[in-house]
This record gives C-alpha cells, sequence and structure tokens, in this order.
C-alpha cells in the first residue's frame, strides 16, 4: 500500500472512484460527489487530496481543502465562529474507498495524514460533516479526535452533524458523558447542542448507533 498527495493527472481517475463508490452504497446520499473542477482547484492549492494505492491501483482518497474567510460554505459559520477566525478553518472533506478496502484503518491514516497538512499549513479548526446515520464516518471521525458541534442543513437541504477538532494535536477526551442519543433521533440532538452538550464518541445498536454527549467547550 503507497500514500501520495494527488496531482492534477490524477483528478480524472478521483472523480470516477467517487462516483463508483457512491453508486455503491445502500444510501447514495451519504456521500455527496463533487465536480473534477473542485478536484482540480484542490490539487491546484486549496486543499490536498491524499492517495491510498495498491500495486498502482487507486483505492481511496480523503480530501482536505482550505475554503477561507470569503466561503459562504465555510463550516466556521455553522459553528457561529467569530469573522477573524473564518481564515485559519479547514476541511476534512470527503473520505472514500472501495468497499474491500474499508475497515483496514485507510481513512484514519489518511485523515491524520492531512489534519497534519492543515497544521503546518497554519490552520486552528478542522472541521467535517457526516450524515446522522453514517456511522463508519462518524466512528472514524471520533477516533480522529472530532465532536458534534452542530446539526445543519447543507449540500442542498441534506441534513448532516458538524464537527469540529483544533487543528494541533489533541489528547483523549475523558469528560464523563451526560447523554446518550439514538443517531437517528435528530429532534435530540438538536435539543442537546442547544443546551452547549457536543458529541464525543458512538457504540453501534443494532443497524444504527447511539451518539454520547458530554460538556467540552469548543476551543476558541
Amino acid at each position: 500500500m503507497i500514500f501520495r498527495q494527488a496531482v492534477a493527472e490524477d483528478v480524472p481517475e478521483v472523480a470516477a472512484l467517487q462516483r463508483r463508490v457512491q453508486r455503491g452504497l445502500s444510501d447514495p446520499g451519504m456521500l455527496v460527489c463533487d465536480e473534477e473542477a473542485f478536484f482540480a482547484g484542490i490539487v491546484a492549492g486549496s486543499g490536498r487530496i491524499a492517495l491510498a494505492e495498491d500495486d498502482g491501483r487507486l483505492v481511496g482518497c480523503s480530501i482536505i481543502y482550505f475554503p477561507g474567510a470569503a466561503d459562504a460554505g465555510n463550516l466556521g459559520r455553522a459553528l457561529g465562529l467569530a469573522e477573524r477566525y473564518l481564515a485559519g478553518v479547514a476541511h476534512l472533506d470527503s473520505a472514500f474507498f472501495l468497499p474491500e478496502y474499508r475497515g483496514r484503518g485507510l481513512a484514519g491514516a489518511l485523515g491524520r495524514d492531512n489534519i497534519a497538512a492543515a497544521r503546518r499549513r497554519g490552520a486552528e479548526f478542522v472541521m467535517a460533516t457526516a450524515a446522522p446515520h453514517n456511522i463508519s464516518s462518524l466512528r472514524n471521525l471520533f477516533s480522529l479526535g472530532f465532536h458534534i458541534r452542530a446539526l445543519a442543513e447543507l449540500y442542498g437541504g441534506k441534513t448532516r452533524f458538524v464537527l469540529s477538532r483544533p487543528a494541533e494535536d489533541v489528547v483523549a477526551d475523558a469528560t464523563p458523558v451526560v447523554l446518550e442519543v439514538a443517531c437517528a433521533d435528530l429532534p435530540e440532538h438538536g435539543r442537546a447542542l442547544a443546551a452547549g452538550l457536543c458529541g464525543t464518541g458512538l457504540r453501534r445498536d443494532g443497524d444504527g448507533g447511539v451518539i454520547f454527549y458530554a460538556a467540552v467547550p469548543m476551543p476558541r
């Protein structure tokens, strides 16, 4: 297995892999596909695409994007960040892998690599989104030190958790869990978040999952 950073010539293959992975999902709405122009902008300097290749075959990608303060889609706005902090936000964007390569820790490895790249670039916050029923994505993000900070309508009306972590290294959180909420119970997630709690982890529960909530202030 080889990890490397994408270049312009990789863009068509990255876009094709994302579409292929989306078609194979039980719920294709969990992964929003991007245009090739978005990936081209990433490799041109607005971010970074980390690739996983097995024997010369592209098997997965993780994307980090630096939206800038002027971007209306900057996730810092969903979390109520002051304008002066928005330039320091990075998005850990899509991560997608061929089915036979899932569960091998590749998303975590490439994600850590991209978070380190964001830190080197001067980012203060790394943010991400996940569908409430996307257990695999949520588990990966929690393992990378992210916390759920908001529930928002994004990507043309799709409900997503908005997660955040500092770009600097984080230590494992030991704050006591005060509430558990089923992933599908969106109203209760909204109430927990409005009360100042954040999602810090989860456990599987049948075909779904349960999110753990604790009182962990967001760094400012």
